[in-house]
């Protein structure tokens, strides 16, 4: 409603109003897209001969991850690395889930031997837990060294 102003009427809208503060708007401050989280997974050095391990991680609340792997061997020990997934969600810790090997479905390689990697999840997972599963093998040394750095998103 205007104000009538020599027989005219004048728009009274204030030209500073926002909707925002509006009580029935909402304003997203922190959308989805700005929901990550940052670790390091795994950082090993010497790890023993005839070692197979792993590093877990939750993707509760997370659609997509990122793994970047710095990989050494040594002079005897082989170094194997790939990733493996569960969509086990019944309150079982998560070492104890079943788990199946995703990296080729993921990532297009069967494992990495001996590399570094950088790997993104290409499309959005369902995942409960993923685990990043490392062998040495060669039965002498005791030399390979590997760090694992990761990020999921929203």
């Amino acid at each position: 409603m205007g104000l009538k102003l020599n027989g005219n009427e004048q728009d009274t809208t204030l030209s500073s109003y926002s909707a925002a503060p509006d009580a029935e708007k909402v304003l997203v401050l922190n959308g989805d897209s700005e929901v990550y989280s940052g670790e390091t997974l795994l950082d090993l050095t010497n790890i023993a001969t005839d070692t197979t391990a792993y590093g877990y991680f939750d993707m509760a609340g997370y659609r997509y991850f990122t793994l970047h792997g710095i990989a050494s061997s040594g002079t005897t020990d082989v170094l194997t690395v790939t990733v493996e997934a569960t969509c086990q969600d019944d309150g079982t810790a998560a070492a104890s889930c079943t788990y199946f090997d995703v990296t080729n479905s993921l990532f297009g390689v069967d494992e990495w031997i001996d590399t570094s990697f950088m790997e993104i999840t290409p499309s959005p997972v369902g995942f409960k837990y993923v685990r990043v599963k490392y062998n040495t093998s060669n039965n002498s040394g005791a030399d390979c060294a590997l760090t694992v750095y990761l990020r999921k998103f929203y």
